[in-house]
């Protein structure tokens, strides 16, 4: 779900918020709060090699690091998959925690799409 907000009082912008993380020997962005498939445990990610999948952001988290960036190969990766993510059009808001607060949101939407069907 991305937050929209206000510039100049005339434009909306979507915020896509994402955490990067470094797992399996690559550069993960997950999407805390864009629902991954029809369960709220899951959510979207994107990885150079891949692209978009629905991952378990626990099961991610639990197995990878925060992104080093005193590592000249992790910062690199890090800068190639944010400009990647730039240039698809996301507008990102970096967050370095998961929080109960991202899943509510998933839980919300999925409920509310629910609604829908």
């Amino acid at each position: 779900m991305n937050t929209k907000i206000r510039r100049f009082n005339t434009t909306v912008v979507d915020i896509t918020p994402v955490i990067f993380r470094w797992f399996e020997n690559e550069v993960i962005a997950i999407f805390p709060e864009e629902v991954g498939t029809n369960q709220p445990h899951t959510c979207m990610s994107y990885m150079h090699l891949g692209q978009h999948s629905s991952c378990n952001p626990d099961y991610v988290i639990t197995n990878s690091k925060p992104i080093d960036f005193n590592n000249v190969e992790q910062s690199y990766l890090y800068r190639c998959l944010y400009e990647e993510l730039k240039s698809i059009g996301y507008n990102l808001k970096e967050y370095s925690r998961y929080t109960k607060h991202h899943y509510d949101k998933r839980k919300f939407t999925l409920q509310q799409l629910e609604q829908l069907s």
